[in-house]
């Protein structure tokens, strides 16, 4: 058992080591218009009180990313093309396929199938001028929770995206990713308590917006986007962030169902190849659009976010507690939503989340049409994929965190710009498990970063 355990492990090893020259080259994240009208059902796969939320395109930049080729075909001819039971999820009245998780002794098998497909995806990348080999890709989407304040945007108003008075100092906009396998919804000030006005001091300045964004493959997204999903994987697909940022989407009323997405300006695409400049030294000047932004990324997110960064040095970062993760192992379905609560609350891994933090069994699963079972929204496969290393951290305590002190020192050494703060009695679900304390973390950076206005007022 040993000697075989060994050898998967020494065969995923090279498979790794195939893929690592194999990097993508150019643009990171490549910014392309979306392709309007590509499969208008989707939306309705969403819970009612979701459709509205805003959504965002973003292309792909791998082979296999996506499935099908939707070149030039009506959305009644792709369904077409669909196996039955995936015909019958876009119609709303399907029983979603129950994705079987697997137990210890074949998840390197299932792995090194991931890494070969990742490989073949690698040798041949998309050439981003390439027409047809771009119009052959699904447009994937992405699903986004903006929270705004009305001292700054008017109360009420979800109609734009533009301040009350441009004249004004700048405000802060922070964008937000979630942990591998969990979901946006976590990150809402209910559960992560940033705006919290006994966390940040009268003279920061304030916080004008909160974006909270589902990755494609999670969350509301992985529903939008479940039928086309492919088997490969690309950094790039976890920073749709980059379409709100560069080009944010317009906003509509909640059940306006029209809402449109501007497109991407041709130079925007290789903006990541572009040469970098250093940023300023001051980080209350790095404005854009009349914003100050900054990024927050738990696990997932945490490596996913400062891949923008290089993009685009115009915002600080704070990562929390980054993990070298592995899937396959556990349960994706249960007999009702309450019985999933019930099981995760005899766990010791759950027991210590912050009861808000457990609405992940809420906003993290969907209900199985003509049944009373509950599935998970994201596919297993989705939460194997490898990692990178990131900025600046927000750690679990000392013995707690997934990286060690050895990993951290050498991280600092090539970051000297970096921080490292710890939650004291949290472990690598730092988010879930203490969520005001992390926030704490935050606004503390951010009154370090920000505290300098005397006119802002939260």
């Amino acid at each position: 058992m040993s000697n075989t355990s060994n050898g998967d492990e020494d065969e995923l090893a090279i498979l790794e080591l195939q893929a690592e020259p194999l990097g993508l080259k150019g643009p990171l994240v490549p910014l392309l218009p979306p392709k309007r009208n590509a499969r208008k059902h989707a939306r309705e796969l969403l819970p009612r009180r979701s459709r509205g939320t805003p959504f965002g395109p973003y292309g792909r930049s791998i082979d296999s990313s996506s499935l099908l080729h939707s070149r030039g075909r009506s959305d009644q001819a792709l369904l077409s093309q669909l196996p039955r039971r995936l015909r019958c999820q876009a119609s709303r009245c399907r029983e979603p396929p129950r994705r079987r998780r697997v137990g210890p002794a074949c998840s390197a098998r299932f792995c090194r199938e991931l890494l070969n497909v990742q490989l073949k995806g690698l040798r041949s990348p998309t050439n981003l001028y390439d027409a047809n080999e771009l119009a052959s890709q699904q447009q994937l989407y992405t699903v986004v929770n903006r929270y705004h304040s009305s001292k700054t945007h008017g109360p009420g108003d979800r109609r734009s995206a533009t301040l009350k008075d441009s004249s004004k100092e700048p405000v802060l906009r922070m964008v937000m990713g979630h942990a591998n396998s969990f979901h946006k919804d976590q990150l809402s000030n209910r559960c992560f308590p940033i705006c919290s006005t006994n966390l940040l001091d009268s003279k920061t300045r304030s916080i004008g917006e909160i974006w909270s964004i589902d990755t494609f493959n999670q969350g509301h997204s992985a529903l939008l986007n479940e039928e086309v999903l492919g088997k490969t994987f690309n950094w790039a697909g976890t920073l749709p962030i980059s379409s709100f940022r560069t080009c944010p989407t317009p906003f509509s009323r909640s059940d306006d169902r029209r809402a449109t997405i501007t497109a991407i300006p041709d130079g925007m695409r290789d903006l990541d190849a572009r040469p970098l400049h250093p940023g300023l030294s001051a980080a209350t000047n790095r404005i854009f659009r009349n914003r100050l932004i900054v990024g927050i990324g738990h696990s997932l997110s945490g490596a996913g976010v400062p891949c923008l960064r290089r993009e685009c040095s115009t915002f600080p970062l704070f990562v929390v507690d980054l993990p070298r993760s592995r899937a396959f192992i556990g349960k994706d379905c249960w007999p009702s939503k309450v019985a999933t609560m019930t099981s995760l609350m005899k766990k010791p891994f759950y027991q210590t989340f912050d009861p808000r933090c457990m609405s992940y069994v809420e906003y993290g699963m969907i209900s199985i049409p003509g049944s009373s079972e509950a599935r998970l929204k994201a596919r297993s496969q989705d939460e194997a994929r490898p990692t990178i290393s990131p900025v600046r951290f927000i750690c679990a305590d000392v013995g707690c965190s997934v990286l060690t002190d050895d990993g951290l020192k050498d991280i600092l050494r090539l970051i000297p710009q970096a921080a490292v703060v710890r939650v004291k009695h949290a472990f690598h679900t730092l988010v879930q498990e203490k969520p005001k304390e992390t926030a704490a973390e935050v606004a503390k950076h951010l009154v370090l970063l920000y505290g300098d206005s005397k006119k802002a007022r939260l």
